[in-house]
């Protein structure tokens, strides 16, 4: 009776922990491709932005909240690819000389579920990116070597994603 009790605690342990690490991953209760999306966020952008999506004051900038991945999907594709290069502001607060890397070396549905789990994570309620969108971006910008400035993406048209009626080539 004893083992048998033993066993079956461990067991519950085991079950327990799983779904404690599951949650973490975004595997319990999650879409693949949410769940891809949060993978991808954690291995590349949560060393700065942390895992919470608040990045550090004065050095990487929030993404809970922020116009720059709540806004126009295809000024976040742009800055996902290329990176950004300072000063820009994110939610009023100004980043003089920051630069991120861009993620170009990602793959066009990676991209698109991390960019898609960021918009809708930590409370932020922007639709998804879709995987064609991205291919379209990162074909329009195929010749670039530098980060955006913010008023490079400023100037852009605002584009639409996650339509099947829109698409990247779509303007609002």
């Amino acid at each position: 009776m004893r083992k048998t009790r033993r066993v079956q605690l461990v067991g519950l342990g085991l079950v327990c922990g799983g779904l404690l690490l599951m949650t973490a991953i975004g595997g319990c209760g999650q879409s693949a491709a949410t769940s891809n999306g949060q993978r991808v966020y954690l291995e590349n952008c949560a060393g700065c932005h942390q895992a919470d999506g608040q990045g550090i004051a004065g050095l990487y900038p929030p993404l809970v909240g922020a116009e720059w991945v709540v806004g126009a999907p295809s000024r976040l594709m742009r800055i996902t690819l290329h990176g950004p290069t300072g000063p820009y502001t994110v939610k009023g607060v100004r980043y003089a000389n920051g630069t991120m890397p861009g993620f170009a070396r990602l793959n066009d549905g990676d991209l698109a579920d991390m960019l898609s789990y960021v918009r809708s994570a930590w409370g932020n309620r922007a639709g998804p990116v879709r995987a064609e969108d991205i291919a379209a971006i990162r074909q329009q910008a195929a010749g670039r070597k530098t980060p955006w400035t913010a008023s490079e993406l400023l100037a852009l048209p605002e584009v639409q994603a996650s339509g099947p009626e829109t698409g990247a080539d779509a303007v609002r």
